[in-house]
């Protein structure tokens, strides 16, 4: 009654409405009329017991908030710890592609250092080739020139021996007419090689301006073309400082003819010695002298071919030299071909180093592919486990739910069987509306920590979806990473591409190179064949007009000793002219032969300049291909250096990935298995809670029989004494009526309570 006047409590009806909504008509109907009202009263007797429950329904509801707070802050470092892992992760694959992008970026410079080295030292060793070839030729023409000028000087030495030794057999009396004969036979032979050696020097004057003009060609060739010196063009210069050294020693030869034909004029004339002559034509001695010198002039005349004939056997010998200076053109040719076979066996080392270069490229590469299929394969079986342990871990959640499931189906049937409790007690539920108010707070307080339940559910469930990111994300850097390797692969296949194009390049220009030797050699050939051709044939010829013109001087040098006083005038005065002529084109030969000399001379030392220019070009080829030798070498060790260095890192970088994806995998099973074991403390504590709660019930249960055999022993003397006293009768029928209003207030508290234990 004081509960009734302190607050409203609710009515019959509306608690009967409260618990209709929340079990069912049906079930409410099926719990009404379980229990009797005695057991209703036994069972709201034990109020002491209620309190009991009470505690310890708070106890464990704050129990279950602290552990939910606990689960709450384990799911929150998990999530910190993951983003913490991804960081990490993120970091060190951004680090090792950084390293591996510079490691790549200083491959390709080092390789094209290494390739400028190379063509340099490719460029020194040509030009070694080419000095080779140059001092071989110099050394070459300079023993040509000093055995033609040998020979000359042979051959002028016989000729002065011949002269004299005819001067000592000719007999005293006749000198003054065997130094005429002589003079005149040396003045027509001079006039004559005078000419044709005038010829020649026209004819070699107009060769040397177009040598001229193929040397200043040369040189804008050279000039142009001054950092791609080939062989032709050394074989072109040796060629045309062949000819000019070859024409030079002509000259050379042709001036000394020359001299001795100026030496021979020097002597006293024809005309000097038939004056003095004709002072004594009237004597017998000159007429005896005469005869005596015809007769001698026979003898002459045989001596003059035998001479004749040494002198053929002299070129014959003359053309044996040429032959041997043929035979040692030929051996520096076949030097220059080892020379070049030399070339061609180094740039085939080079293509060997190339190859095994371009094979630990390739094994570099199936290395980077194979280690990034091993990392895809790992981390795809990693995912599988994952997939695995979270399979595992919901069904487990499944499981879960299955006994929650039991539990709340066990709950229902408990609370079924409440209700038809329910219905039997509907008469004295007024009296337990203060423990129905207290449960009805206790439910709040039930539904506030299922809510809490519901929240820590869908926190794991983040923690689920998070998890699953995490392994997206563990995916996408481990494809990223395999991108990143393909693309190392792509840039060392490009350099090595561009590599093996320069590679071609330079095994092309050694083609040509190859080439151009094959042809300078078939030129030299050609040029040699027609040189001997051309000597030979001059030789013969100058024989030839040698014998031709002393057999006319003979037979001339009858007819005039034969021929009358005014022949001899008349010759006299022919020789005067034809010796003024002469000496004037004499004159004019050694005008000639001064400028020619000086153009020569100039034209050396043009061609010591380009000797000394190509030298230079040359010694810097041979010091660039040693440098570019070296560099490769080099190149070589620091490739083999930076292949065992990328192996190291990447071997370092995927036992780092390992290791964080082994710190993840563990940090994901702990956290797993905190939550199996958070899961399972929380079923266990449930189904003790259940269990309490179905001892409470029972105890509850036991107090209520009791007080219901009290009530029942009470009801006996309360009938004896219902006769006794009406206005008892009264007020007992006041009381039930009272406690019939409350019993469905305190019925549908107590049903609360019974919900509210089944869902802690």
């Amino acid at each position: 009654m004081e509960l009734l006047t302190q607050e409203r409590r609710p009515t019959h009806a509306e608690l009967e409405g409260q618990l209709a909504r929340k079990l069912g008509s049906e079930d409410l109907e099926k719990l009404v009329g379980k229990y009797s009202l005695e057991d209703v009263h036994k069972r709201l007797d034990g109020k002491a017991e209620l309190k009991d429950v009470k505690v310890l329904v708070e106890g464990r509801i704050a129990e279950v908030e602290q552990r939910a707070a606990e689960l709450q802050r384990l799911s929150l470092e998990r999530r910190a710890d993951l983003d913490q892992l991804a960081r990490d992760t993120t970091k060190a694959h951004e680090h090792a592609a950084r390293a591996a992008e510079n490691e790549m970026r200083g491959l390709q410079e080092r390789l094209e250092a290494d390739l400028r080295a190379c063509q340099q030292r490719f460029d020194k060793e040509i030009r070694g080739c080419h000095e080779r070839l140059e001092g071989a030729a110099r050394e070459d023409a300079e023993r040509a020139s000093a055995e033609a000028r040998a020979a000359s000087d042979r051959l002028d030495q016989e000729v002065r021996a011949l002269n004299e030794a005819l001067t000592r057999r000719v007999d005293p009396l006749g000198k003054p007419v065997l130094a005429m004969q002589q003079e005149l036979a040396e003045l027509k032979i001079g006039v004559a090689k005078e000419h044709t050696a005038l010829q020649e020097a026209i004819k070699k004057k107009s060769d040397r301006d177009k040598t001229d003009a193929s040397l200043a060609e040369l040189q804008r060739g050279v000039a142009s073309r001054a950092e791609a010196t080939t062989l032709d063009n050394c074989f072109a210069d040796l060629i045309k400082q062949l000819e000019l050294k070859a024409n030079c020693a002509d000259m050379e030869r042709r001036i000394t003819r020359t001299e001795v034909a100026a030496e021979m004029s020097l002597r006293p004339s024809t005309m000097e010695v038939r004056g003095w002559l004709e002072q004594r034509a009237d004597s017998v001695e000159v007429q005896a002298l005469l005869e005596s010198q015809a007769q001698q002039l026979q003898e002459y005349h045989g001596f003059a071919e035998q001479r004749i004939a040494e002198v053929l056997e002299r070129a014959m010998s003359t053309q044996a030299s040429v032959k041997e200076l043929q035979r040692g053109a030929e051996e520096q040719w076949l030097e220059t071909q080892r020379n070049v076979s030399t070339l061609h066996s180094w740039s085939e080392e080079h293509q060997t180093r190339l190859t095994a270069l371009e094979r630990n490229t390739d094994s570099l590469r199936q290395q980077m592919e194979q280690q990034a299929a091993t990392l895809r394969d790992e981390a795809s079986g990693q995912a599988s486990e994952h997939g695995a342990s979270h399979s595992r871990l919901q069904d487990q959640a499944a499981a879960l739910q299955q006994d929650l499931e039991q539990q709340q189906q066990q709950w229902q049937s408990g609370t079924r069987e409440a209700t038809a409790a329910i219905a039997s007690l509907r008469t004295r539920m007024e009296e337990t509306y203060a423990t129905l108010a207290e449960v009805q707070r206790l439910e709040k307080k039930v539904e506030h920590v299922g809510a809490k339940m519901v929240r820590l559910q869908e926190d794991q469930l983040a923690a689920t979806r998070d998890a699953d990111e995490y392994r997206l994300q563990q995916a996408a850097i481990v494809q990223d990473l395999g991108m990143r390797l393909e693309e190392s692969g792509m840039v060392v296949a490009a350099q090595k591409q561009s590599y093996c194009v320069e590679l071609g390049a330079v095994q092309s220009g050694l083609s040509d190179l190859q080439q151009e030797v094959r042809e300078g050699r078939k030129g030299i050939e050609r040029e040699m064949q027609a040189r001997t051709e051309g000597l030979e044939e001059g030789l013969s010829t100058e024989l030839h007009m040698c014998a031709e013109g002393l057999r006319v001087q003979l037979d001339a040098l009858h007819e005039r000793t034969s021929a009358t006083e005014a022949g001899l005038k008349e010759e006299r005065a022919r020789i005067r002219v034809g010796w003024e002529r002469d000496m004037a084109q004499h004159k004019e030969a050694t005008e000639r032969f001064a400028d020619i000399e000086a153009q020569a001379a100039a034209q050396m030392e043009k061609m010591r300049h380009t000797f000394e220019e190509t030298s230079l070009r040359i010694e810097g080829s041979n010091q660039r291909i040693d440098e570019a030798h070296q560099n490769i070498e080099e190149a070589n060790a620091k490739m083999d250096q930076m292949c065992r260095t990328i192996e190291k890192t990447h071997s370092r970088s995927l036992e780092e990935t390992h290791e964080m994806i082994k710190e993840a995998n563990q940090r994901i099973q702990d956290t797993a298995q905190q939550m199996e074991a958070t899961g399972q403390r929380n079923l266990e504590e449930t189904h003790q809670r259940i269990e309490d709660l179905g001892a409470a019930l029972t105890d509850v249960d036991q107090a209520l029989q009791e007080r219901m055999g009290e009530e029942r022993a009470n009801h006996g003397e309360q009938l004896n004494n219902m006769w006794d006293s009406v206005g008892k009768l009264s007020e007992s029928q006041d009381a039930a009526k009272s406690s019939q209003e409350a019993r469905p207030r305190r019925l549908a508290a107590l049903s609360q309570v019974g919900a509210g234990s089944c869902l802690a």
